[in-house]
């Protein structure tokens, strides 16, 4: 059920905003069809960007090309660990009902099968995830003087458009003439470029953690999800509510709840008590571990600013601190996310070309690459299909 709040009318108006745009300009864009049309990107080429990617290649080659070719490696290395998770996850959608889709559309939308991202975190950051990408792209395929055609900004579309990214567009006939590992680092370098920008932000939150600290407290943990045939669920436990005690234990903080739940055993029953109710719980095991007790619920931990902080530098700054922390950890996980996900070995994402790249010259090559791309896009259907239906 979708909850009608802010986020999801800001977002509907978004998506509605932009589903027109395309359909008034579909004259002038390009289709890259996948499922089309369940699944399809639609492109706006423009020429912006393009001298400042160049100037950065010109001045500093050896940098770039070094990053490059690192990128190849980390590429793959990437590939392997989120297809592998995919196919894992994929396995346990069918063995363990409690398991989660591991594919969801990232949207600032509050709707079941979606990872929902407070609209002004979500724009800002895709926008960021986007950015650093394309730029990435086109400032290696500068360095090994492959021209660019285009940039532009483009729309990924699950019937109609949703989430807005952004290209470049190198000429494909230069690159396809280069050495492989020049191919690869131009095509490996946006998704590189994604994971070095969550480990700087990672960084950040590390180092920006005590800050957080020093302005705020612990005010208790809200539930903020529950999964479905868990033993939460069938206590009838809901979305929202503030816990209270578990078992005969106080817990203010996830840590506190977490410690208390590490020292009970799948199959114990439980009291959980909450600010509106109290429940009985016959614990299970843990999905990825039998002999640790699940109750199958997310949780997140409630902050208020401590009067002495507020005193001392006002009301306002708690609120810029907690905001900023946000905008750092939604940028360090969807630049992760995102970036790891273009990996996956289909066309049109990077992984895909890569393999692709790889494979196309030795024997039976580009029969293997297609059973290796449908297996993955039949994977993520089945998991975008279980998080909306599950």
């Amino acid at each position: 059920m979708i909850s009608m709040n802010i986020n999801t009318i800001t977002a509907l108006v978004l998506i509605t905003a932009i589903t027109l745009f395309v359909y008034k300009n579909r004259k002038k864009v390009k289709i890259q069809k996948i499922l089309f049309p369940f699944l399809y990107i639609v492109m706006f080429k423009s020429n912006k960007g393009l001298n400042k990617m160049d100037k950065i290649a010109r001045k500093w080659p050896q940098t770039t090309k070094f990053l490059g070719y690192t990128g190849i490696i980390i590429g793959f290395i990437g590939m392997i660990l989120i297809g592998a998770e995919l196919i894992l996850n994929t396995i346990n959608l069918f063995l363990k009902p409690e398991t989660t889709a591991g594919i969801q559309p990232v949207l600032p939308l509050e709707a079941k099968g979606v990872f929902f991202v407070p609209f002004i975190y979500w724009i800002i950051t895709i926008f960021i995830v986007a950015l650093v990408h394309e730029f990435a792209h086109g400032i290696i395929a500068r360095t090994h003087k492959i021209p660019l055609k285009s940039t532009g900004i483009a729309f990924v579309c699950i019937l109609i458009p949703i989430l807005p990214a952004a290209f470049v567009e190198p000429d494909e006939e230069t690159l396809r003439q280069r050495n492989k590992k020049e191919q690869l680092s131009v095509l490996a370098a946006g998704s590189f470029s994604n994971i070095i920008t969550a480990a700087i932000t990672l960084i950040l939150i590390i180092s920006t953690a005590p800050l957080l600290g020093a302005a705020f407290q612990e005010q208790g943990i809200k539930i903020t999800e529950i999964t479905k045939d868990s033993p939460a669920s069938k206590a009838g436990i809901q979305q929202n509510e503030n816990i209270m005690f578990l078992g005969n234990k106080r817990v203010n903080t996830t840590k506190e709840f977490m410690q208390k739940l590490t020292q009970l055993k799948p199959g114990q029953e439980i009291k959980l008590k909450t600010e509106e109710n109290a429940y009985k719980i016959k614990l299970g095991a843990h999905p990825k571990n039998k002999s640790k007790a699940y109750i199958g619920i997310k949780l997140e931990q409630q902050i208020k600013p401590k009067k002495e902080f507020v005193k001392k530098y006002g009301s306002l700054t708690p609120n810029i601190i907690k905001s900023s922390y946000s905008l750092i950890s939604w940028i360090f996980l969807l630049n992760l996310g995102i970036g790891l996900f273009n990996l996956l070995p289909i066309i049109p994402l990077d992984g895909g070309r890569m393999l692709k790249t790889v494979l196309k010259d030795k024997k039976h090559g580009i029969k293997l690459f297609k059973y290796i791309s449908t297996l993955f896009l039949i994977l993520i259907i089945i998991n975008l299909a279980a998080g909306f239906l599950k």
